[in-house]
């Protein structure tokens, strides 16, 4: 029986400066001969892509907290989506304490990704932001609201603003949804992450 290796992406396998030591790649690349090796992260499809360059993955991945299950080669295998109208009222929400979100959405069939972000941006989304820079799926909305097919809705922030946010969405949706409150290590901040 072959034996199972997965990764979380940050924190772990990527170092500080999110890239990956010729060490860890040899050693994985090897083991990925004989095992069966993947990722579970928070991270997109487009992310992880970029960060495995030179990676063997040789069975599917679970992304974004567990929304997306897909193969390396961008075959879907299951998803978990926040329809249209839950994510409005995440973001309405949100709007009422002065906060708005990332959306990160399925643009399409071919696992193309939206990344939406308000042109209302507080300093910790300016600098999640600037990691992203030139990423062609980023998409600046006036009036952000979901897309049809949202992975999860994501603030970055103060940490009492965020679990005052936590505790009213969660009044609202109860257990239907899931919450993620945690420190964000790469931007000094909170984070909230509300998915399926």
């Amino acid at each position: 029986m072959k034996k199972i290796y997965i990764t979380d992406l940050d924190h772990t396998f990527l170092r500080t400066d999110l890239s990956l030591s010729e060490f860890s790649k040899e050693i994985w690349n090897s083991m990925a001969a004989q095992s069966t090796v993947s990722i579970a992260t928070a991270r997109t499809y487009k992310k992880s892509e970029q960060f495995l360059k030179g990676i063997e993955i040789n069975a599917p991945m679970i992304l974004l907290d567990g929304a997306l299950i897909a193969t390396i080669d961008k075959k879907i295998i299951g998803t978990k989506f926040i329809d249209k109208a839950i994510a409005d009222s995440i973001i309405y929400e949100g709007a009422k304490f002065g906060i708005f979100p990332f959306v990160l959405a399925l643009a399409d069939r071919d696992l193309n990704e939206a990344f939406l972000y308000s042109n209302i941006l507080n300093e910790h989304q300016k600098n999640v932001l600037a990691k992203y820079k030139g990423d062609d799926n980023l998409k600046e909305c006036k009036d952000i609201r979901g897309m049809d097919d949202n992975f999860k809705i994501v603030y970055f922030g103060d940490e009492v603003l965020l679990r005052e946010l936590a505790i009213q969405v969660e009044k609202i949706f109860g257990d239907s949804l899931k919450y993620i409150l945690a420190p964000e290590a790469y931007v000094g901040c909170y984070f909230l992450t509300i998915l399926h």
